[in-house]
C-alpha cells in the first residue's frame, strides 16, 4: 500500500517532549494518542461498538482486545527544517496596565508552566517554536487491516486534530496547534479530496467556510450512527458546538493566543454561574478538591461527582489557533460529554449528603454563547 503523508507546520509553541524535559521533540506517541482521542470523539462505535466491528478503535489505532492487535499503520514524524526552541520566559506575557487580570492571557492559558511554590523553575522547560515545518509519514506493514472504514477514520482523526486540537502540554488551551498544509495518499486521492484544507484559504471568510464545510463532511461520513446516553468520551454528538473566530485584533498566532487567554479569564469571572467557583473550575478543568479559603459558594475539602470517577475532569472546552493566508483565527470547541454538576452528574462533598444541584445558566455554556463568530452545531440524533 502506498504511504500516507501530511505536510504540517506548528502554529503555536508545542510543549511536547520525552524523558528529557528540557529538550522538546515531536514524538510519534504524542500524535498517535491524540489521533486515538479524536477518533473516539468522531465516531460513536469507536468505543461502544463491537470489538471486531469495522469502526472499532482497535481496528484503526491498534489495541490489546481480541480481534485487534497491532495498528495497521506505523507513524513517523520527520522535521523538514532545523528545530527552533523557545523558552517559557519568551512566551508568557504580563497583564496589560489597567486590566483587572493578575497575569497576561498567555500566562493564564499556560499556568502550569509557571514557577512552582517550592522554587523549582518549570520555565526552564522549552517548547518547539511556532512556524516549524514537519511531515507525518504513515507506512502500512499490515495493508489488509487498512480497510476503507479504517482509512476514513484515520483521515477524519487527522483532520479534527489539525483543526480543533493540538499536541503536547496545554493542547486544550491553544498550545501545540499546527496547520495541515497538504496531504497525499496515492490510491485514496478521492477520500482526501472530500475534505477541505482551511490553511489554504485566501481570506478570513473563506477560512471559516472551509472549516464549517469540513465539519459537515465528517458528520456525513459518520452516517446514521447515534450517540448513546452516557457515552463516556467527549464527542461531537448532539449539543456539541464549534465557534470559528477570524475577526481578531491580532495578526500573529501568539497575539491571538494572548487575546483568547484574556477573553477566557474575563469571561470566567463575568459569567460565574449560581454554583460559583465550582462552575468556573469545571470550565477550565481544574481539580474539584482545593485548599482555598472557604467562600459562600465553595468550601475546601474532598468532592465527588456521581457517575464520574476521579477528582479532576478535563474541560470539554477546547481552543485551537488556526492560520490562513495573511491572518489567524481561533476555533473554540465545546464537546458533548460528562460535565460535573450538569445533568445527571451531580457533585457533592464526601462528608455531606447535600449535592450541588444542576442549574442553568452555567459558566461553561454562558462563555460559549458569548463567543462571536460562525457557529457549527452537531446534528440531532438520527
Amino acid at each position: 500500500m502506498s504511504p500516507f503523508e501530511l505536510s504540517l507546520r506548528t502554529v503555536t509553541p508545542c510543549f511536547c517532549r520525552g524523558r528529557d524535559a528540557s529538550t522538546p521533540e515531536l514524538r510519534p506517541p504524542a500524535f498517535k494518542g491524540q489521533l486515538r482521542w479524536w477518533y473516539r470523539a468522531w465516531h460513536p462505535l469507536a468505543v461502544l461498538g463491537p470489538g471486531d466491528g469495522p469502526w472499532a478503535e482497535g481496528r484503526v489505532m491498534g489495541g490489546t482486545e481480541i480481534h485487534t492487535g497491532q495498528s495497521p499503520f506505523l507513524l513517523r514524524i520527520v522535521e523538514r527544517e532545523e528545530k527552533r526552541k523557545i523558552s517559557w520566559q519568551e512566551i508568557e506575557r504580563e497583564a496589560p496596565r489597567g486590566s483587572r487580570m493578575q497575569v497576561g492571557g498567555t500566562r493564564y492559558l499556560g499556568f502550569t508552566f509557571r514557577e512552582t511554590r517550592d522554587g523549582r523553575d518549570r520555565a526552564r522547560h522549552s517548547a518547539i517554536a511556532e512556524n516549524v515545518a514537519f511531515t507525518a509519514m504513515h507506512r502500512f506493514p499490515r495493508p489488509k487491516g487498512m480497510t476503507d472504514e479504517a482509512a476514513r477514520g484515520l483521515v477524519a482523526a487527522w483532520w479534527l486534530l489539525a483543526h480543533l486540537g493540538g499536541v503536547g502540554a496545554r493542547a486544550r488551551r491553544g498550545f501545540g496547534s499546527f496547520a495541515l498544509e497538504s496531504w497525499s495518499w496515492p490510491g485514496r486521492e478521492q477520500l482526501l479530496a472530500e475534505l477541505p484544507l482551511p490553511s489554504r484559504a485566501a481570506n478570513a471568510r473563506e477560512w471559516q467556510e472551509l472549516l464549517l464545510r469540513g465539519l459537515n463532511v465528517l458528520q456525513a461520513w459518520r452516517g446514521s450512527g447515534s450517540w448513546p446516553d452516557g457515552y463516556p468520551h467527549p464527542h461531537l454528538g448532539p449539543g456539541a458546538t464549534v465557534v470559528v473566530q477570524s475577526e481578531l485584533e491580532s495578526r500573529r498566532a501568539m497575539d491571538a493566543l494572548e487575546e483568547a487567554g484574556r477573553f477566557l479569564a474575563e469571561s470566567r469571572r463575568k459569567h460565574r454561574g449560581p454554583r460559583g467557583e465550582i462552575d468556573g473550575r469545571v470550565t477550565v478543568g481544574l481539580p474539584l478538591t482545593t485548599g482555598r479559603r472557604p467562600t459562600t459558594t465553595w468550601q475546601p475539602g474532598s468532592w465527588r461527582t456521581e457517575r464520574i470517577e476521579g477528582d479532576i475532569h478535563a474541560s470539554p472546552l477546547h481552543l485551537h489557533v488556526g492560520v490562513f493566508k495573511g491572518g489567524v483565527g481561533l476555533v473554540w470547541s465545546r464537546l458533548t460529554g460528562p460535565v460535573p454538576g450538569l445533568g445527571q452528574y451531580r457533585v457533592s462533598k464526601d462528608s455531606s449528603r447535600d449535592t450541588i444541584r444542576p442549574q442553568a445558566p452555567n459558566t461553561l455554556d454562558e462563555i460559549v454563547r458569548s463567543l462571536d463568530g460562525r457557529r457549527w452545531t452537531a446534528g440531532t440524533r438520527r
